[in-house]
């Protein structure tokens, strides 16, 4: 053999090599990417998770909640900044929620199994009362998101499945 013949076998040998690391760093990207999603899959579960434990955590964030949602006009100015800061959060909670659905990058069903909760919320008047007041501080598209959402509100208000009872036990 030449050298000619080696310095071909060198340049096919090259870009065999070349091809195979493209290859790689596709599968690593990819692998990345998904290790990424899953990550942020589960700090959204997981800021969840403390929300509602920040509820349920103490009977006074508790009452503040059932009183904040069945009417916040009941609420002292300090425990109505408290509630409309609760809802911030939660409404935070659920943007980012949506744009990982959204892109495909939540897992499969997790928005649409937190409709119903979602919504029934949507239905108290302490939400509705938040929503008119700071809509105008929300990202447009969220806002349009939020008032179709709205629409589709039960007719009643019932916190985690329990009717008005739950309303009138905090009033006594």
């Amino acid at each position: 053999m030449t050298i000619q013949d080696w310095g071909a076998i060198g340049e096919i040998l090259g870009a065999i090599a070349v091809v195979a690391s493209l290859i790689y760093l596709a599968v690593q990207i990819r692998t990345s990417n998904r290790v990424a999603h899953q990550v942020e899959a589960q700090e959204i579960t997981d800021q969840t998770l403390q929300f509602l434990n920040q509820i349920s955590a103490s009977n006074e964030v508790t009452e503040l909640w059932i009183r904040g949602c069945a009417d916040d006009e009941t609420l002292s100015t300090t425990e109505l900044v408290r509630f409309r800061y609760l809802l911030f959060q939660l409404v935070a909670i659920w943007q980012r929620m949506h744009m990982l659905d959204e892109t495909g990058n939540l897992v499969k069903g997790f928005w649409i199994n937190n409709e119903k909760q979602r919504r029934h919320l949507m239905a108290s008047p302490g939400f509705h009362s938040w929503f008119q007041e700071f809509k105008v501080n929300l990202d447009e598209k969220w806002r349009l998101f939020l008032e179709s959402e709205l629409k589709q509100t039960p007719n009643e208000y019932r916190p985690m499945g329990v009717g008005k009872e739950i309303a009138d036990h905090t009033n006594t």
